[in-house]
């Protein structure tokens, strides 16, 4: 077996290109590639082919081989047992004949003949033929659809799980005869707890090389069981673009979506008419356990060929090959995820209405998320495997006696991960320029985030041991220093896999003041645009009141407040104010910072002031 190399690639659309043994009958609209010299091929006095005036009056093959012809002939009354009946595809016969005579009998005007199996051999001593065939959708006899399928533009109504085969609809001009395309919506079964939506569309082609031989004759007729080369082949040339959603559940499905058998396709040795009818199946299969919601994407194009070669004296030996390309994920995901889904293809030929070569190919991708780390490697939070399965075999004891079945190949390969990315912090107050003063209540704002999409346990921490730390809230906590002096407040960020990220910010804890001036709008740290209209709101304790109120701004400064010129914004405990009435701001982006100043003096003459940093940002 060939072992089959792998790559990576983008793509958006599924193909599917399989490849096996057939022909085509002379009055259809297909023709095979054949090769084949009229003279080389030995044929028994034993085989009897059907002449156009005998298929005709062929009524009826019933399942245990009871054939009957409406009127008799001289053909029919002189056949012996042990002759073989070959005939091709005709409506009575609708995927050709090959049985051998055990009886024949006139009833009136009609002949009714007992016939047993027989294989090609009987029928044919020596004959080679060799072809490649393309299936297009006019050659289809008939198709079945998954409720929800649409095939070529065309959707079927009919009951769910129905196995009998309805009625191709036309497809629309617009369409390329040579594709196969499908819409895909479904929920493998699961009440919509996981959805596939997606496309694909297939491009089938078959491959076959037949070669019978005689080696020992005697006066030009077989003295031996003839030798048989027989070699099918069967490839997948595959795009796929499905998305996939889930909640939580387990489940272990496998749908066929669609079912198509081609019209009977005929090749001829000498005279002798072998039909083949190809059935090609397109499934669905997914398997896993969800613990939370999934959603991701599958991307993949891959070339896969199953098949086999048998020849009389050495056996069989295998015909497979390989290459993937898969597209890397972006899932998103809460909890725990273990999920396989593949799409995949069966192709059954038929040899005379019998089961012949089979062939089966899928591929797919096994996605493991777990936002604690996948077990066995805590860095990792998701892995993406491509797998690929190709299976080969033949079970045509009826017809060529031949029974084979190999698992050819069987592998998953990872083409992509997500590795734990640590926490990012951003603390927005106190920030360096922050006015903190003993006996204060100071929030402790800050913007933590993963990106990976866990949970995040915050620790906040001083660098002097009498602070009431730690303080475990990430967001929205706030503390009361009750000395003065410099301080080092730490926040540590932990993710559920135990990475962390930590960022600290230093001031200094001033005495209080004997007027204590407070802007309770906008936040310190907070953001404001340029023509954003808010509330300026600010109080004042100690002293005094009435109190009087004067606002302005030290623009343009660094994020601790440092820099920058003085305007004044207006007077009163609340001012309606947008950046853009004090400062004038040129072009279109804007991102900068600016210190907010409230001073406010008592009724005895005392002041106090009060000042904080906001960033001016606008985005185009």
């Amino acid at each position: 077996m060939k072992k089959p190399p792998f790559k990576s690639t983008l793509t958006a659309i599924l193909i599917f290109l399989l490849t096996t043994v057939c022909n085509l009958p002379a009055n259809l609209p297909i023709t095979p590639t054949q090769t084949l010299t009229p003279t080389d091929y030995l044929i028994p006095d034993t085989t009897k082919v059907l002449d156009p005036s005998l298929q005709e009056s062929l009524e009826s093959v019933s399942p245990d081989g009871i054939v009957i012809f409406s009127r008799t002939s001289p053909a029919l009354e002189s056949l012996q047992p042990g002759d073989i009946l070959v005939s091709d595809a005709v409506q009575a016969a609708p995927d050709g004949l090959l049985r051998k005579v055990r009886t024949v009998r006139i009833e009136g005007e009609k002949v009714i003949i007992e016939t047993d199996d027989a294989e090609l051999i009987e029928a044919v001593h020596e004959g080679h033929v060799s072809f490649t065939q393309d299936l297009k959708v006019e050659d289809i006899r008939s198709t079945w659809l998954y409720p929800g399928i649409t095939f070529n533009g065309s959707s079927y109504t009919k009951e769910t799980n129905s196995t009998h085969l309805a009625s191709l609809v036309p497809i629309s001009p617009a369409l390329s005869p040579s594709l196969l395309t499908y819409s895909i919506d479904t929920d493998f079964g699961t009440g919509g707890r996981v959805k596939v939506i997606g496309n694909a569309s297939l491009e089938p082609k078959l491959e076959a090389d037949i070669n019978i031989s005689c080696n020992d004759k005697v006066f030009g007729v077989c003295a031996e069981i003839p030798d048989l080369n027989f070699m099918t082949r069967i490839a997948i040339i595959e795009n796929v673009s499905l998305s996939v959603t889930g909640d939580a559940t387990s489940f272990n499905k496998k749908i066929e979506i669609a079912r198509h058998q081609f019209n009977p396709l005929t090749f001829m040795i000498g005279p002798v008419p072998v039909v083949f009818t190809p059935i090609l199946s397109i499934y669905l299969q997914g398997d896993g356990v969800l613990t939370s919601k999934v959603e991701y994407a599958i991307g993949q194009r891959l070339t896969l060929a199953a098949g086999f070669k048998y020849n009389s004296d050495t056996g069989f030996d295998d015909l497979s090959e390989a290459t993937f390309e898969f597209l890397k994920p972006t899932p998103t995901f809460t909890k725990q995820v273990d999920l396989r889904g593949v799409i995949g293809g069966e192709f059954k030929l038929l040899l005379y209405g019998a089961i012949g070569p089979f062939a089966s190919l899928e591929a797919g991708p096994r996605f493991r998320a777990n936002i604690s780390g996948l077990p066995s490697e805590p860095g990792v939070l998701w892995r993406a495997e491509g797998c690929v399965w190709l299976f080969a075999g033949i079970d045509s004891v009826k017809v060529i006696k031949l029974r084979y079945q190999k698992e050819l190949y069987k592998s998953c390969l990872t083409f992509a991960e997500g590795r734990n990315q640590p926490p990012s912090i951003d603390i927005k107050s106190p920030n360096p320029g922050t006015q903190v003063y003993q006996g204060e209540t100071v929030k402790l704002r800050a913007t933590v985030f993963d990106g990976d999409g866990g949970y995040i346990n915050c620790s906040w921490t001083s660098n002097q041991a009498g602070d009431p730390f730690p303080i475990s809230e990430c967001e929205k906590a706030s503390v009361t220093f009750n000395t003065p002096g410099k301080r080092t407040l730490k926040l540590t960020a932990t993710d559920s896999t135990g990475v962390s990220t930590i960022a600290s910010v230093s001031f200094e804890v001033l005495p209080p003041p004997n007027i204590l001036v407070s802007i309770n709008n906008p936040a310190d740290g907070g953001t404001v645009g340029p023509d954003e209209m808010i509330t300026l709101s600010g109080s004042a304790s100690g002293g005094e009141g009435p109190y009087q109120f004067k606002w302005s701004i030290i623009y343009p400064t660094d994020i601790a407040g440092n820099g920058g010129s003085e305007l004044a914004i207006g007077s009163g405990e609340n001012v309606s104010w947008a950046p853009s009435n004090s400062i004038s701001f040129g072009g279109c982006e804007v991102n900068s910072y600016g210190r907010l100043v409230l001073n406010a003096l008592d009724a005895n003459g005392f002041a106090g002031v009060r000042s904080i940093v906001i960033a001016i940002m606008r985005f185009c």
